[in-house]
């Protein structure tokens, strides 16, 4: 009938709120946070039954406020989106709000900028990912290289290979391996035959991570040797708090994306906690592998 019902609005106005303007660095803030207001008074002047469609909900870091769903409507939105409600008020008070949100920046966002303007490797340049049985196993060289366990926490704690990391495949693997993982290292899995190697890879290359060198293709529990991580067994150690909407008094309150830059205290122990104990065991294998003589539980 010629009028226009649906509108893809993408990574400019959520469901809740608008995106924030400051992940491409500091440096170019002030001119994205002018083009949001620009944009945000275009949106405004549409019909207010306009559906819209978004890119990201609840859980993104794109936004503060992002409500659980994928779509709304222009008028929805004036009544109960603040940030967007702003652009009507003044762009003083638009520009403001948006560039003090106060929202964490992950470390690995850093690097999506650069792919974002470059564009990432195309999936066919990319080399193919080798099985390596347990005999090449014993004779290769993993410095310089991550070893990447898949399997759900409690089985990392009972036996896993030394310097092995614990990214759970069920876990937000973009989030914990784009905050405590460098790119410019090779990396290896090994997991167990539930696990599920393809879609684990297909997260890994969503935050860049094209070096993938090899999966570990052996029974993981026939390996001599696996490290355990112990329970504590002392009162005397400092909390790490990885789930900051909970904080924990005379913890260590901290997101993820700060722990690379964590210094310990090489005479203390430390017990990492978070909301399903996902991140955490993620952050307790990082520690114990970047800090040997610290007793990290």
């Amino acid at each position: 009938d010629g009028i226009d019902k649906y509108i893809f609005v993408g990574d400019i106005l959520f469901v809740g709120d608008m995106a924030r303007p400051d992940l491409l660095g500091k440096e170019n803030i002030n001119d994205l946070a002018e083009k949001s207001y620009q944009t945000a008074m275009k949106l405004y002047n549409l019909d207010n039954d306009l559906m819209t469609f978004t890119s990201h909900i609840k859980g993104s870091f794109c936004g503060k406020n992002l409500k659980t769903q994928y779509f709304s409507t222009i008028g929805i939105e004036k009544k109960t989106n603040y940030s967007f409600m702003l652009s009507k008020k003044g762009k003083k008070e638009y520009i403001n709000n948006l560039i003090n949100q106060n929202i964490e920046t992950p470390l690995f966002f850093h690097k999506m900028t650069s792919i974002n303007i470059e564009g990432p490797k195309l999936l066919n340049s990319l080399s193919e990912i080798r099985t390596i049985d347990e005999e090449e196993f014993f004779d290769s060289d993993f410095n310089n290289s991550y070893i990447i366990d898949l399997r759900h926490p409690n089985y990392f704690r009972c036996g896993h290979i030394k310097n092995s990391i614990n990214i759970y495949e069920e876990s937000n693997v973009s989030l914990i391996s784009g905050n405590l993982l460098e790119h410019n290292k090779n990396i290896y899995l090994i997991g167990d035959d539930k696990s599920s190697f393809n879609k684990f890879v297909t997260k890994l290359r969503r935050v860049g991570f094209d070096n993938i060198e090899g999966i570990l293709d052996f029974n993981i529990n026939n390996l001599p040797s696996l490290k355990e991580v112990k329970q504590l067994q002392s009162d005397n150690f400092v909390t790490i708090n990885l789930n900051t909407h909970n904080q924990i008094l005379n913890a260590i309150n901290i997101e993820i994306s700060d722990v690379t830059s964590l210094i310990l205290d090489l005479n203390k122990m430390y017990k990492v906690t978070c909301k399903n104990g996902y991140k955490s065991m993620s952050v307790v294998s990082f520690l114990l592998l970047n800090n040997k003589n610290v007793y990290v539980l």
